[in-house]
């Protein structure tokens, strides 16, 4: 499994934190199930379980995109009840 540091860009603040998983798609779903609601302003139970299923149920939506001139980095983005949500993912290890 590949290590990824997953930055996320939330209510005026940017939050890191790391997943292995085998590619992008599992690092994001990893990443959502492991957020620690609690360590992120304005971050409530509700919106997490809002973000876990959007990951699930629209993957093609949410699902991360390689970003231009980039090797090993992606980005998503997520609009949940008016709160603008960008999320890059970066493979970090092998």
């Amino acid at each position: 499994m590949d290590l990824f540091t997953i930055v996320m860009d939330f209510n005026g603040g940017t939050y890191v934190s790391q997943v292995r998983a085998d590619d992008e798609i599992d690092a994001l779903q990893a990443w959502s199930l492991n957020l620690n609601h609690k360590e992120i302003s304005g971050l409530g139970e509700k919106l997490k379980s809002q973000i876990i299923s959007e990951i699930e149920t629209d993957s093609e939506v949410t699902k991360p995109v390689l970003l231009e001139g980039t090797i090993n980095t992606w980005g998503t983005f997520f609009s949940i009840r008016g709160r603008k949500i960008f999320v890059h993912l970066v493979k970090t290890a092998q």
